[in-house]
């Protein structure tokens, strides 16, 4: 089948669809590593206001990756009219007067199955969470700060736009949660 002509509208014709996948070995951090913490900047979000559709359209997420490349941190995290969205390839949480805060499912976020995972693991371990639009400057005062993912998994972030979050040292809330969401996953006596 010749592919359509380029009109922005649906084919007439069905259209066999693409799949790809790929796999590849889950590299954890180290915990040597995990200890010094992550640092982060914040940027505008130039993203599109569907950033809840996974799609291969993620311009604006490399460049705000190589841009926290370039400032020697290894994550950026978008900000939309002052309020805190999530990071270039994960979620951001912050703990904000010992609440755990995450930005709402919305569509200027992909909600993340590691995230919802995290919110179910704050309410197993009786740690106060919700889900609530926070802006930067709340942010910026965190007690903690840490991003969640697939292969983030929760991740402490010690450093925000060059300043230390907290006490510079990953926070305890941010370490239980980690050790929990490990135990999950990988528990003792599994191969992972």
């Amino acid at each position: 089948m010749a592919p359509p002509p380029r009109t922005h509208a649906f084919p007439k014709e069905a259209v066999p669809p693409t799949v790809y996948a790929f796999a590849k070995e889950l590299v954890r951090t180290t915990p040597e590593r995990w200890e010094r913490g992550f640092g982060a900047i914040t940027l505008p979000d130039q993203r599109w206001a569907r950033a809840d559709i996974k799609t291969t359209g993620l311009l604006p997420n490399v460049l705000a990756q190589q841009a926290a490349v370039e400032a020697e941190v290894e994550d950026a995290i978008f900000i939309r009219e002052g309020m805190v969205q999530e990071g270039t390839h994960n979620n951001v949480f912050a703990v904000l007067g010992g609440e755990v805060t995450t930005a709402p499912a919305t569509n200027h976020i992909l909600h993340g199955v590691t995230r919802a995972f995290t919110l179910e693991l704050c309410a197993g371990l009786g740690i106060s969470a919700r889900e609530r639009a926070f802006t930067v400057d709340e942010l910026r005062d965190a007690d903690e700060i840490f991003f969640t993912g697939t292969t983030t998994e929760v991740r402490p972030t010690v450093e925000l736009d060059g300043r230390p979050v907290g006490s510079g040292r990953p926070g305890e809330i941010t370490r239980a949660l980690s050790e929990a969401y490990r135990r999950a996953v990988a528990p003792e006596g599994s191969a992972a």
